[in-house]
């Protein structure tokens, strides 16, 4: 049965066989380790026992080697038959090289030990491509690399546990014994009954298609040179295959220069295996956790930004491992980074080019890269042995490689700029914000799409790319892409610039974009919001839509107003965040007809989207008054009334806390600023004003009881310096309105307003329509970005109007309201 791999989402039985493989790929790796680090410290007893010879760049070779040798071969292999039918023939063939492996050490006879451990290196080889290359036809594209990093890190505990005990066991041993023949023989022998359960595990894994490739010839086991050509021949492929292959000659590179610390420390003799083995067990710990990190990071997708972010990593662990003192804490310290960041640098690498390899030649290209990783490694062996044989001194080898190390990056960042700031842009809002997504399953899984969010804040694109299920190319104003610092950031991002000047040619790159599969985005607003509220919507989307045929989906952004993002107290960025972790929601609509969406149904699905999100908002009931924010001394009706709302059942407290939330996810106050509010018990409006939106706005209140007279508000307004009042009525005179403009004071008049009063008709007043105890809308000054070029006028207010509706509010009946939601009596 054929599957869509680019499509395909993972069965129970699919992860049954992932685990499979895992676990048989983490045994596997286990008692290769195992192995090794037990010949390693055997031969340095035989040579402190003048009876052996030197065999830590011999078994570095050997372990290369048949990767070299064998890599069509192996490649074959893998596209020849089914992956698990390969997967069950090496674990068979491990039994096979580990019972050598015994009778060699049964026999004392070190040259048949090294002979049946390059039988082991040579089954790990025949593994290799049927390994990687059977994580896609399980996992699917999506899962790809999530199910790469799981499988790295398994893979490489296995390796740190394989590491430890091999040193560990052969020492104490060695100690209890003196005999390092009767120390290795019965962990080898243990190990080797241990095969069994792998054969176990490979047969657990589901059947896997084969795929028509020719007979195995002489010609196709030694047609490196034209394997090669199928990887050189693909950029894409060549590149990662040299990165994935810079990991392991850096690898092979640590291992041995770490054995050589271990070997001076301890004379080859007694400890030196415990010491090789944990100071590896610290970097194979920093690759495990990498390794994890980076699958989980890229549960979602492939995230390719890790690879420049792990070489600037491992760039810096490798520099504490040349300043440290060989063998300390430090030094330590120093493996565990470049563990890391090398695993955080292979791990979207390698699932990578397991993606973009051609299904039918996967195997072939997945020896050609552990052909690559093995010659990388014979130079990294070659490089070390050059300079133990120089005696140059091991800081001075961490140094050049720290070097080699610095470049890669360096190339990597040049070729990958887009991927890391991305990555680095989305990492930081997912740190600043607790983003809650709804509706996700909304977005089609392929084909165009026009998506419509609501602007709020520069940071709105990285916002959208974090929550969005699939990769987002926005379309940006050509004005906008001509700013110095926006335009370099859209061009890495290979925005689509589009001119209001020129409509028609802006419509046709939209929609081509949009019929060539992406999922465009475009802000209908036009403009970043600068009063909180919905800025009206251009109808351009409309005509996008139609001419591609692609369905559009809206989506809205709650919370991110009052950030430091966005326009919140008059400026951009110029102000602290409030604080970190501010919760966030996304949200989705279902897909609408490109023939019959239009701009009142999208505001429509906004405003229910923003009161869905305002429903899902919480307000602790213990803590939703601050009694330090009050400017005079409190009413005593205050403290009676705190104590009733905290009272209040889980409805009625939720219907205050909501509109508290509607007043604070737009410009209603201003943070910092010192408001006096006529304050009157047991009244709904009161208690979310004077009680729950000064904590969450973050300003100084001052209370007035209600009806108070126009000469005590302005003695309080000068006395405590007092920049809005906020007053229950429905008239202010004209001497008193000159008083506050005067002294640069606002005035918000708040009543149940009949739309044809005189006061409407007035600049410097900013109405609030009550209604059954509910504010519906707010007005305030227009706002103004003198800094900004990029900037058009939004109206904060409207002569004759009661102000703008608040977000998720349905306008009341007999009133009507224009495109940017002010409210006006007809």
């Amino acid at each position: 049965m054929f599957i869509d791999l680019e499509t395909h989402i993972p069965t129970r039985r699919n992860w049954r066989s992932f685990s499979a493989i895992t676990a048989m790929s983490g045994l596997n790796a286990f008692n290769d380790n195992f192995a090794r680090f037990m010949l390693l410290p055997l031969g340095g007893w035989l040579v402190s026992q003048n009876s052996g010879f030197e065999i830590e760049h011999l078994l570095g070779v050997l372990m290369v080697l048949p990767y070299i040798l064998f890599a069509p071969s192996s490649g074959w292999l893998a596209d020849r038959f089914p992956k698990n039918q390969v997967v069950r023939w090496s674990a068979w063939l491990q039994l096979v090289a580990l019972g050598f492996m015994t009778f060699a050490i049964w026999q004392k006879s070190l040259v048949t030990a090294v002979v049946a451990f390059f039988l082991l290196a040579l089954q790990s080889a025949l593994l290799s491509p049927a390994k990687a290359g059977i994580l896609k036809e399980l996992l699917g594209r999506g899962k790809l690399a999530y199910g790469s990093g799981v499988a790295d890190g398994v893979t490489i505990l296995s390796v740190l546990l394989g590491q430890i005990l091999a040193g560990v066991i052969f020492d104490r041993g060695l100690s209890s014994t003196g005999d390092g023949w009767g120390a290795a023989l019965t962990p080898v022998l243990v190990i080797f009954a241990g095969c069994l359960f792998a054969v176990v595990l490979a047969r657990m894994i589901e059947p896997t298609p084969a795929h028509p490739v020719g007979p195995l010839t002489a010609k196709v086991a030694f047609r490196h040179v034209r394997d090669f050509k199928v990887v050189t021949s693909a950029r894409p492929l060549w590149l990662c295959a040299l990165g994935v292959a810079f990991f392991w000659g850096f690898a092979t590179f640590i291992l041995l220069a770490v054995y050589e610390v271990a070997y001076k420390l301890h004379g080859g003799g007694e400890g030196t295996g415990t010491a090789n083995s944990f100071m590896m067990a610290t970097a194979s710990i920093g690759i495990a956790l990498g390794s994890v990190s980076a699958g989980f990071l890229s549960r979602r997708g492939n995230q390719l930004g890790l690879v420049p972010l792990g070489g600037l990593v491992m760039t810096l662990g490798t520099v504490l491992l040349a300043l440290a003192p060989a063998g300390e804490g430090l030094f330590r310290f120093g493996l565990f980074v470049a563990g890391a960041g090398a695993a955080v640098f292979l791990v979207p690498l390698k699932a990578h080019l397991i993606d973009i390899s051609p299904p039918d030649q996967r195997g072939k290209v997945l020896s050609v890269s552990n052909l690559m990783n093995n010659l990388a490694g014979a130079l990294a062996i070659g490089l070390q042995f050059f300079f133990k044989a120089t005696s140059q001194p091991v800081p001075l080898q961490m140094a050049v490689f720290a070097l080699f190390a610095g470049l890669a990056t360096w190339y990597v960042m040049k070729l990958l700029p887009r991927d890391f700031w991305f990555l680095f842009g989305v990492t930081l809002i997912r740190m600043l914000y607790r983003i809650k997504i709804r509706g996700a399953k909304n977005m089609p899984e392929e084909g165009g799409v026009i998506l419509c969010p609501n602007h709020m804040s520069f940071v709105d694109s990285l916002v959208i790319s974090a929550a969005s299920p699939r990769p987002v190319r926005f379309l940006i104003a050509e004005k906008c892409y001509r700013h110095k610092w926006v335009g370099r950031f859209a061009r890495m991002f290979n925005a689509v610039p589009v001119s209001p000047e020129r409509a028609k040619e802006a419509i046709r790159i939209a929609a081509d974009e949009a019929a060539a599969g992406n999922v465009v985005c475009i802000f209908p607003e036009g403009q970043l919001s600068r009063t909180g509220a919905v800025c009206e919507i251009k109808r351009g989307f409309e005509m996008i839509a139609r001419k591609s045929g692609c369905p559009v989906v809206a989506a809205y952004m709650h919370g991110l107003w009052g950030t430091f993002t966005s326009f919140s107290g008059g400026r951009y960025f110029r102000k602290w965040p409030r604080r970190i972790g501010s919760g966030l929601t996304v949200s989705f609509s279902k897909p609408m007809a490109p023939k019959e969406v239009n701009a009142v149904e999208v505001e429509r699905v906004w405003r229910r989207m923003a009161s869905d999100s305002l429903d899902l908002q919480k307000l602790d009931q213990r803590r939703f008054a601050d009694p330090s924010l009050f400017l005079t001394e409190e009413p005593a009706s205050w403290w009676e009334e705190l104590h009733e709302v905290g009272e209040l059942g889980p409805e009625e407290f939720g219907e205050l806390a909501r509109q508290a939330h509607e007043l604070n996810a737009v410009a209603f106050w201003n943070r910092g600023e010192r408001v006096l509010l006529e304050w009157a018990p047991e009244d709904a409006v009161s208690r979310v004003l004077g009680m729950m939106l000064p904590r969450m706005a973050g300003v100084k209140i001052a209370l007035v009881e209600k009806g108070a007279g126009e000469d005590e508000l302005l003695k309080v307004s000068r006395e405590e310096r007092i920049d809005r009042l906020v007053l229950r009525r429905r008239d202010w005179s004209p001497g008193a309105l000159a008083a506050c403009r005067k002294e640069g004071r606002l005035v918000q008049l708040l009543d149940d307003w009949n739309g044809d009063e005189l006061a409407l008709q007035e600049e410097g007043i900013y109405p609030s329509l009550l209604k059954n105890g509910k504010v519906l809308t707010w007005s305030m000054p227009h706002p103004d970005e003198k800094n900004s070029k990029l900037s058009t006028f939004q109206p904060g207010w409207k002569v004759g109007h009661v102000g703008r509706l608040l977000p998720g509010v349905e306008w009341p009946e007999g009133w009507e309201v224009d495109s940017e939601r002010f409210l006006r009596k007809p």
